[in-house]
């Protein structure tokens, strides 16, 4: 316990609990709103989750580059913190009508911001605690990192569920999680009339926004463990550099011989 209550574990353990799971399901219910409302194959589907994923390779690149320099790693959480709100709140604004280009650039721009930030609480364990305490910091971390997004894609899908039952009501009078199960997204559209498919799209293009709407929620509390992590650098001072040790035998300084 002398562990778990530090401060920065307790933060970082927020903070990838709540990472993983805006990640999570943003990253589930992309490629449902790929096929199900714009009608992309799942190979088309898959494409499209490329952006994330190479924004988030060089996010974490960039983040570790910049903590090796800097010696910060709280800086990058918060980064982190503020732009997956943003890119998830400009994710909701997908319609039927969105072109490839905005899906490109906001999903991009989430998967970035998820790069960013995922190093910094593992980073900051090793920081903090010492090297025979680390390992267990870590696997708390590891535990938020898994629970988080169980829970989380629990929920959205009730959220989904609901909003989708109560869009397409008067359409499908008999739709409920059974019939979710049974038949799939892509039959809905052909249960009804062709005169009114347009409408059951329209009722899953809401209900997935509503799911994302969760993720901004999810991103946003983000913020409450990168801005308690402690600053700590992690260029720790050489023990043999001091003052006693800062000159040579014949006078010259230890600076220079790194020079």
């Amino acid at each position: 316990m002398r562990i778990h209550k530090r401060r920065t574990v307790i933060a970082s353990l927020v903070f990838v609990t709540f990472l993983n799971s805006a990640g999570n399901v943003l990253e589930y219910y992309l490629p449902i709103y790929y096929q199900a409302v714009r009608d992309y194959t799942p190979a088309q589907s898959g494409l499209l989750i490329l952006p994330i994923l190479i924004a988030a390779t060089i996010g974490a690149i960039g983040s570790g580059i910049g903590t090796s320099v800097c010696g910060y790693y709280a800086p990058f959480m918060i980064f982190a913190s503020v732009t997956m709100p943003i890119a998830a709140g400009l994710i909701t604004t997908f319609k039927i009508n969105t072109g490839l280009a905005k899906f490109i650039v906001y999903t991009g721009l989430s998967g970035f911001g998820y790069g960013v930030g995922s190093a910094g609480p593992s980073v900051a364990i090793q920081t903090v605690l010492s090297d025979g305490d680390a390992p267990i910091g870590l696997s708390v971390l590891i535990f938020g990192a898994a629970f988080g997004p169980a829970v989380a894609i629990a929920v959205a899908q009730v959220i989904f569920t609901n909003q989708l039952s109560k869009y397409l009501h008067n359409l499908l009078p008999g739709l409920g999680g059974t019939s979710l199960d049974s038949n799939g997204l892509a039959e809905l559209v052909t249960q009804v009339p062709p005169a009114q498919s347009h409408e059951v799209i329209q009722g899953i293009d809401k209900s997935v926004t509503h799911t994302w709407y969760l993720v901004i929620a999810l991103a946003l509390a983000m913020f409450f463990g990168s801005s308690s992590i402690e600053w700590r650098s992690i260029k720790k001072e050489d023990p043999n550099q001091g003052p006693e040790s800062s000159s040579d035998s014949d006078g010259s300084s230890s600076g220079n011989l790194c020079q």
